[in-house]
């Protein structure tokens, strides 16, 4: 991984303006649904997704949470008992009672994430009118694009710690964010060809932004097997699975089987 320039991380900022979808207000709201049932943490590398949940569990957001996420080679290490009890636990300890955290352990990708939090959530009968997604900043366009189409109904929001970027990427390591923001955009692009995520119009500035990023050499999340390519430009069709957006394995196709 190439260390990022002053230029590499100008470019990673449009990128993760892009990718950050958070619409959750914090304050008072106008929001047709200000009251959410459920938070659905994606696990991942970072616990902070499990922290912003409870804090939304506190102030009444919502009423329970599932978290859900196996392990990833990023993770293994770090969270060997895997993402969603690690997360789960998170919780606990930050002042959710046990019995409103519920595990999915399965999960190896954001589709997997959304699908096997979706029959999870059917099995326990646990009310779903109203969603928040919580996960890592620059991963809430592509699970909100994967919830749309995967998990249709509910009213959905996301959310991620609210912190910038710069911030991010010197506690995490900018060579670190910048590969991941290059990858989580070329996800974007290519999973919405396969039917797995709805599609995300990319702007002009951020797609040429992630061009010179991949010309850069940060490509060492970038989807093996699938050409680098602006997200604009037409990619190969990826069938009958999806690339996984943890490490380059293949998850299932829509029944998630």
């Amino acid at each position: 991984m190439p260390e990022p320039t002053s230029t590499d991380l100008a470019d990673a900022g449009r990128l993760w303006d892009f990718l950050r979808l958070d619409d959750l207000p914090d304050g008072p709201t106008t929001d047709p649904a200000p009251q959410y049932t459920l938070a659905l943490v994606l696990g991942s590398h970072d616990l902070a997704p499990a922290g912003r949940a409870a804090q939304l569990f506190g102030r009444g957001r919502v009423a329970a949470l599932v978290c859900t996420g196996a392990t990833s080679r990023t993770t293994a290490a770090t969270f060997p008992q895997g993402e969603a009890a690690a997360f789960a636990a998170e919780a606990v300890r930050l002042g959710v009672p046990p019995g409103r955290v519920f595990r999915e352990d399965g999960a190896r990708s954001t589709v997997e994430n959304v699908v096997r939090s979706r029959r999870l959530v059917r099995q326990l009968g646990l009310p779903a009118a109203g969603l928040i997604l919580v996960g890592k900043p620059y991963q809430l366009r592509y699970a909100r694009a994967v919830t749309a189409r995967l998990w249709p109904g509910p009213v959905v929001r996301s959310t991620a710690e609210r912190v910038a970027f710069r911030e991010y990427a010197e506690r995490l390591g900018p060579a670190r964010v910048v590969g991941m923001l290059v990858g989580d955009l070329q996800r974007v692009a290519v999973v919405s060809r396969t039917g797995l995520a709805a599609a995300q119009p990319v702007p002009t500035d951020v797609g040429r932004a992630w061009g010179r990023l991949v010309a850069a050499g940060h490509t060492d999340r970038l989807i093996p097997g699938v050409p680098p390519a602006l997200p604009g430009a037409r990619l190969s069709p990826v069938s009958p699975g999806v690339p996984d957006d943890r490490g380059g394995c293949v998850v299932p196709s829509r029944d998630g089987k």
